[in-house]
């Protein structure tokens, strides 16, 4: 028996004994009947522990540290390892535990950091494998400096603060003050630290917060802040009364609490430079003098408590008097004639207007911008004209200064001879006339004396296939005679005494008292006036006609 129990001693002590060795034994049973030998279950034994496994990192909701957990696989460790890398970085001994533990809880971390964590058990001989890898990234740090400014230029809320954080998203929180106040969350992705409010109204009040978020956490709230949206200065215009030397501004006040006004101007193509600062309820100021041929341009904001702004208001764009003409010149060119020329020193003007007095009447003429000239015709011969010019701005219906009136008298007609005018074999009787125009000129020359051939529409001879044409009503009207028009057959009938013409638009053939002929150049209409040949007309008349080909010039004789 003794014996028995010796011999069992000496084999617990060589498995432990071997154990120690690196082999692995099984312990012996009792012998069969042998009640005084103890008995244990099979013991497996290694050199190298298996590694822990499942590691897991987790935090309660607004704390700061990471809490790890993780399976123990092995019966045989000494301890367990942690290690820790931050933000990427290598994995660096954080601590060690006594066997059996599963848990570690490290407070010794930052918000806003991201870490990974792993896990080893430490054997006897040699340490495990690592366990897998568990991540946390600690709360974020709560925004700071959060401020609200109303954009001057735009109808929005600027807000902006510190975000202290490099793995975090925002939520702005958002109070509206109005009938029923109204909380909202303002989601932002993203890491961006400024956000433009446009959901905002004039005269109500808004309060913002900002939380900082992460995957696993979020921040307390910023500082608060509040700004009411100011309403902006509406229905800018200028007020002028012609003549005057100075204006007003004005516009209508749509805010009950502003301490001042700003009022800026600027010249159009220039930055606003001009400031005036005006006390709380103005609602109009007055610049004197102003500035001729100047474009102005206003704008006006509210200014309120704290430095607090308005939107601008819409831009007012206003043309001031333009520089009046100078050096206004009357030639009369013909006894229906009147020719005015001018310099242009504006650079706003639309428009020009001449204003004509003569035979009782006041008579307004239009011209376009940058006009220097224009000719008046259809006057009254030996009548005396009045005119004077303004420039006109018809945006903001403003004009030049006043300017005199120039006169100017027209020549008296050539006087036709006396008695009735006839026709006998060709030759007109009791009137001589000659009648000088030029390739190109609207004028013609009646006895010395200047006048249109076509008064108003600047109608001038022309030279088609060798041949001088002209409208011709001019020259029959002055000797008595008349000039027809069928539309509807393109034809002109031209009577003077006893001589008839009849001729067609594009044919050259022609009747002359009912007798056939022909032309060798057609009729053609241009610019709407009719031109016909003006040596085949004369000759079948009865006129003289002679070409000056030194001065481009055609005259026509009658009573020779």
């Amino acid at each position: 028996m003794k014996r028995a129990k010796y011999l069992g001693l000496f084999l617990v002590i060589l498995s432990f004994s071997l154990a120690a060795a690196g082999w692995a034994a099984t312990s012996v049973g009792p012998s069969i009947g042998d009640t005084d030998i103890i008995t244990r279950p099979p013991i497996v034994i290694t050199s190298t522990p298996p590694a822990p496994s499942d590691l897991k990192a987790d935090c309660f909701p607004g704390a700061l540290y990471v809490g790890l957990r993780w399976e123990d696989n092995s019966i045989n460790e000494t301890g367990f390892t942690i290690e820790r890398s931050a933000e990427g970085g290598d994995f660096l001994n954080l601590t060690t535990v006594d066997a059996n533990v599963k848990e570690y809880v490290d407070y010794d971390v930052i918000r806003d950091t991201a870490y990974s964590y792993r896990v080893r058990a430490n054997g006897p001989i040699s340490n495990s494998a690592y366990s897998n890898v568990a991540e946390w990234t600690t709360g974020p740090n709560n925004p700071t400096n959060l401020t609200a400014v109303v954009d001057e230029l735009a109808q929005h809320i600027d807000l902006n603060w510190d975000g202290n954080n490099k793995h975090a998203f925002y939520v702005i929180q958002k109070t509206t003050y109005a009938e029923q106040t109204k909380i909202e969350q303002i989601s932002l992705t993203g890491e961006s630290t400024r956000y433009e409010d446009t959901a905002v109204l004039p005269n109500i009040k808004y309060t913002y917060m900002v939380m900082a978020g992460s995957a696993n956490d979020y921040s307390d709230g910023s500082n608060v802040v509040s700004v009411k949206f100011m309403p902006q200065p509406t229905g800018v215009f200028v007020s002028y009364f012609p003549g005057t030397t100075g204006f007003a501004v004005q516009w209508t006040d749509n805010c009950n609490y502003e301490t001042g006004y700003v009022l800026e101007k600027a010249f159009a193509g220039n930055d606003y430079v001009y400031t005036y600062n005006l006390p709380a309820n103005t609602v109009q100021y007055l610049e004197n003098p102003l500035d001729l041929d100047e474009h102005y341009m206003f704008r006006v904001k509210a200014i309120g408590p704290d430095g607090q702004k308005s939107p601008y208001s819409e831009v007012c764009h206003w043309f001031s008097p333009p520089h009046e003409p100078i050096n206004l010149v009357l030639k009369a060119e013909s006894s229906s004639t009147v020719k005015i020329t001018w310099e242009d020193r504006s650079k706003i003007e639309t428009s020009y207007k001449i204003w004509r007095h003569g035979l009782n009447e006041y008579l307004p003429i239009a011209l376009p911008a940058d006009s220097s000239s224009y000719t008046d015709t259809g006057l009254k011969p030996g009548t005396e004209y009045e005119y004077t010019i303004y420039a006109y701005n018809d945006t903001s219906k403003t004009r030049s200064a006043d300017l005199p009136y120039f006169k100017v008298t027209t020549p008296a007609a050539t006087p036709l001879a006396p008695g009735n005018l006839t026709i006998k074999e060709g030759v007109l009787q009791n009137l001589k006339l000659q009648t000088v125009l030029q390739i190109g000129s609207p004028n013609m020359t009646i006895n010395g004396v200047t006048q249109e051939i076509d008064p108003g529409k600047g109608t001038s001879p022309v030279i088609m296939e060798g041949r001088t044409l002209l409208p011709v009503r001019a020259i029959i009207e002055s000797m008595g005679g008349t000039v027809g028009w069928d539309a509807a057959e393109k034809k002109v009938t031209v009577t003077c005494g006893d001589k008839t013409v009849l001729m067609w638009i594009g044919s050259l053939n022609t009747m002359v008292n009912g007798e056939a002929k022909t032309t060798d150049v057609a009729p053609v209409i241009i610019n709407g006036r009719t031109m016909l040949p003006v040596r085949f007309i004369s000759e079948n008349l009865g006129l003289d006609v002679e070409w000056k080909a030194e001065t481009n010039s055609v005259i026509i004789k009658t009573g020779s």
